[in-house]
């Protein structure tokens, strides 16, 4: 594996960010451009998007192929990706990610099961609005006696979200877990709408195999559109 860093060239800020776009569905294809496939390949890469010391934007690849430069506004540095771990091992994290649960309705008659996909903020205050009666989260204000902070619920329900998926991914949250940045994210593609939530904290590695794999794959949906790169750094 590769691991990349995409960022624009000095003096190039301008042309870095025409050539970038404007939407996260424009973001997407144009990062498909530094990797040379075959129409209709798969994506096989997972990146994150973060800001210089400037706020302009970079970019974080991990990929099977090297990414090749496609301009002159943007500089492509990138090294071999086999990252040292080993079971116990302690690393800091970050993590930017689309957490989603699926859940059967019933949609018309008795026989006609659908699954829906919910983020886990949006699947906890359904079941808070069924708990307490009420159709809409302001209605929650009216009643008596109930306070819910919803710093506090982002938090838990992504929290219960990592620890449900922590045998497959190889690691445990050892402490110092945030849940910040809660956005709903709008791409520029049709109908396409996906929550993202920045968390981060400090994790314990459970399995050397699975957490290997996490670390080249991701974790959850929207990979697409900048989810899922895990970004770690040894704890001392």
């Amino acid at each position: 594996m590769n691991f990349s860093l995409i960022e624009m060239k000095n003096g190039l800020e301008r042309a870095a960010l025409v050539e970038q776009g404007r939407s996260l569905y424009e973001e997407h294809q144009w990062l498909w451009k530094f990797f040379s496939g075959k129409d209709g390949q798969k994506r096989d890469f997972i990146y994150r998007k973060v800001k210089n010391e400037f706020g302009l934007p970079k970019f974080y690849v991990v990929s099977p192929s090297v990414p090749v430069r496609i301009n002159s506004a943007w500089e492509v540095r990138t090294q071999t990706y086999r990252p040292i771990v080993e079971s116990g091992g302690k690393f800091r994290f970050e993590l930017r990610v689309n957490p989603v649960v699926t859940r059967k309705v019933q949609a018309g008659d008795l026989d006609n099961i659908k699954s829906r996909r919910d983020d886990v903020v949006i699947s906890e205050k359904k079941k808070i609005l069924d708990q307490y009666g009420v159709c809409k989260w302001s209605d929650l204000s009216a009643l008596k006696d109930v306070k819910i902070d919803v710093h506090d619920l982002i938090y838990s329900s992504c929290l219960n979200w990592i620890r449900a998926r922590e045998g497959k991914l190889g690691f445990r949250v050892f402490g110092g877990f945030r849940a910040d940045s809660y956005t709903k994210n709008y791409p520029g593609k049709k109908s396409i709408v996906f929550s993202s939530v920045d968390v981060s904290g400090v994790l314990e590695v459970t399995s050397k195999e699975e957490f290997t794999k996490t670390l080249y794959t991701g974790i959850g949906r929207s990979k697409a559109f900048g989810c899922g790169l895990l970004l770690i750094k040894r704890v001392e």
